[in-house]
């Protein structure tokens, strides 16, 4: 259907493929102009082998624009919607405690799905603190064209009037801009000379 759509509307033709990098014919690397995800990266296992990936199937100069969030370090990192002033639980409970609310308050756990309980059974996040999605995708030859954050004003409030939870986050050593940051817009130019 979307394929007729598209071709219908702006004259051209769309090939879909399902699966992962693997899934894509080699004879698309440097083929593509744009490459766009949403609400991936949060959950990219390896950024360093996703990033090579991408860049292989993108022409030099081509745009990769990535939405995502919201990062394992800040506020509701689990995708869990726990009440306010619960967006931190993940990093503060002891694990005991964390599993029993995961499966007390979380929704039951389904095979291939996108539910918080399914994701933090299955560990399905990239752990990586905000700076590091940086320095990986600069590494790999990324140009940062425009970045935007998501912050959480919830979670500014919540640290102005929760000095245990603020003093708890110290003790993780969790830089200050991951508490607040709950997300990315990234517009991101491919550089082939690295």
């Amino acid at each position: 259907f979307l394929k007729k759509d598209i071709k219908e509307k702006f004259g051209v033709d769309v090939i879909f493929f399902n699966g992962d990098f693997p899934a894509l014919p080699s004879k698309y690397k440097g083929f593509f102009d744009f490459a766009i995800t949403d609400a991936v990266l949060e959950h990219v296992r390896d950024l360093t082998d996703f990033s090579k990936n991408i860049k292989d199937f993108l022409k030099d100069g081509a745009i990769f624009y990535a939405s995502f969030g919201p990062l394992w370090y800040g506020p509701g990192g689990d995708h869990a919607n726990y009440s306010d002033g619960n967006e931190f639980a993940h990093l503060v409970l002891p694990k005991s405690e964390y599993d029993r609310r995961v499966r007390e308050e979380l929704s039951e756990v389904k095979d291939d799905s996108c539910e918080a309980a399914f994701m933090i059974q299955e560990g399905l996040f990239s752990y990586l603190k905000a700076e590091e999605y940086f320095k990986v995708l600069n590494k790999e030859g990324f140009k940062f064209l425009r970045v935007y954050s998501k912050i959480s004003y919830p979670s500014i409030k919540l640290f102005e009037n929760d000095t245990v939870l603020f003093n708890k986050m110290n003790e993780l050593e969790l830089p200050a801009f991951d508490r607040f940051c709950s997300g990315f817009y990234f517009w991101l130019r491919v550089d082939k000379s690295k």
